[in-house]
């Protein structure tokens, strides 16, 4: 059996004879698997496919030299910038600016300036946070003042995640002084309390009067990165506020000051509000700052009639993994309304230990609800619990898709290269859901028999949203390293 590395440089292997495949959707698919691996030499052989005949292969090339930071790409990226294509011009712009080369700003700013379409200069705009110190700062004023909304809020967040250079607080500034759309000056109110000053007290306080609750929400977690003793009589009287998130952002504040204690009656309140918005902030309190006393009142919430409850709640219960959440749980489902069943099980798979296994399998064996039996195979997978392997031998041929997908995802766990075959004849299954879950299995295990199945699977729709997911994918990674220690942004209506 082949270790680890072996496979994986045997996968790497196989995806760089991939890349000269005259099958396009083919160098598309290794192209994003070479995504996974940039330090490999195979990546070298990428650079051609940027002026590829394939338009997707051409864009996804141009995607993977950004995300990938293959710095020997970035003359070639530069020349994309001319393209007669904006697609190309796009991922191109997208694709240098992550590179934070300021070698590269004098073109980057030039093609967004000579293009009519704003959504070149909101792609520039939003990767300008990678040249730190060397963001041009006269074209980001620019933009925050441009005629374009879209381009304005990517501005006003930008500006944020350069904190805490004092060139951002004066475009902010300004911004925020002439703004007039609320959306833009939200985002810009919030970026601004990114700079942690207590001398601009007077913007936020001032923004609490304002109509639209998203404004006070956002003044008010801008304030919360102020010093408790400086805030605390302006923020206390808008736990009274009509928006649940500005009331909820205001009991952020309390707890990141280690005061819960002064807004326990608060929380209750939230969770058994008949206002969805309130109950779902509740259980996203319970669950950010790990309140353990709020665990039963959270499995009460899975039953929730709104989704966007249920699911928070389950969340929640996840985050805070107090002793004995699984048996509560499992008591708490045989009496649970339909409705709420798949919340429960996507709980469970969020506290679920191997001690769990056996009744869970017990809870999977009494279930007649295909989704749901195939939702307690994939915790069975996540647990990695063989005594459920004699089950799930012929589950490979149940009449469900949803159970046909579980069992295969559970014999590539279990199994791991042994169970190859078995997913090899899944890429043959009528539901082109199943043939995606065997071939993206197969592949992962170093099996390229399912890539012509992929390749005939994808389409144009497919590829473009995979171009433009990676690069999404990048920036959410910069976000969770730079935003570790900040207060948590709250989610409502």
């Amino acid at each position: 059996m082949s270790s680890p590395e072996e496979l994986k440089q045997r996968v790497i292997r196989q995806y760089g004879f991939a890349l000269k495949d005259p099958n396009p959707n083919i160098r598309f698919l290794a192209l994003e698997g070479l995504q996974a691996h940039p330090q490999a030499p195979e990546c070298e052989h990428i650079l051609p496919l940027t002026s590829d005949s394939d338009r997707f292969v051409k864009w996804k090339a141009i995607q993977v030299c950004g995300v990938s930071s293959l710095k020997n790409s970035y003359p070639l990226l530069a020349k994309a910038l001319t393209s007669a294509d904006l697609n190309t011009r796009l991922f191109a712009v997208n694709s240098l600016g992550l590179s934070g080369d300021p070698v590269f700003l004098p073109a980057l700013i030039q093609t967004a300036q000579n293009e009519i379409s704003p959504k070149l200069r909101q792609t520039l705009v939003r990767v300008l946070h990678f040249f730190g110190e060397h963001v041009p700062w006269d074209f980001l004023a620019q933009a925050s003042r441009d005629a374009d909304i879209g381009v304005r809020i990517d501005a006003a967040m930008v500006l944020g995640y350069l904190s805490p250079l004092e060139p951002a607080c004066n475009i902010l500034i300004n911004l925020l002084e002439s703004e007039d759309n609320n959306n833009v000056f939200a985002t810009a109110l919030l970026s601004l309390g990114k700079f942690h000053k207590p001398a601009l007290v007077a913007y936020f306080q001032h923004s609490l009067l304002h109509s639209e609750a998203r404004i006070r929400a956002n003044a008010i977690e801008a304030l919360g990165q102020l010093p408790f003793s400086l805030i605390e009589t302006i923020v206390t009287p808008f736990l009274r506020d009509p928006s649940n998130r500005v009331k909820a952002n205001v009991m952020c504040i309390f707890y990141e000051n280690n005061l819960s204690s002064r807004i326990t009656t608060e929380l209750q309140r939230f969770m058994t509000s008949p206002n969805r918005w309130e109950r779902s902030s509740g259980a996203w309190l319970a669950g950010t700052y790990k309140i353990k006393d709020a665990v039963q009142s959270l499995i009460r919430l899975l039953s929730d009639e709104e989704g966007v409850v249920a699911g928070r709640s389950a969340w929640a219960i996840g985050r805070i993994n107090a002793p004995g959440s699984f048996n509560g749980l499992a008591a708490a489902y045989t009496n649970a309304n339909q409705w709420a069943l798949t919340h429960f099980i996507r709980a469970m798979g969020e506290v679920a230990t191997s001690a769990d296994a056996s009744r869970i399998i017990m809870m999977w064996a009494k279930d007649r609800s295909p989704v749901l039996k195939a939702q307690f195979i994939d915790l069975l997978t996540k647990l990695r619990t063989s005594e459920f392997r004699q089950h799930a031998m012929p589950l490979v041929h149940d009449p469900d898709h949803n159970i046909r997908s579980a069992a295969y995802r559970y014999r590539a766990a279990i199994d791991g290269t042994a169970a190859n075959d078995t997913l090899f004849k899944g890429i043959s299954d009528p539901s082109d859901a199943v043939k995606a879950v065997c071939g993206e299995l197969m592949l992962k295990q170093g099996d390229f028999r399912a890539l012509k199945t992929m390749a005939e699977l994808l389409n144009d729709n497919d590829k473009l949203q995979r171009v433009q997911k990676a690069y999404s994918l990048r920036e959410a990674a910069w976000l969770a390293q730079q935003q570790k220690s900040s207060l948590p942004q709250q989610a409502g209506s």
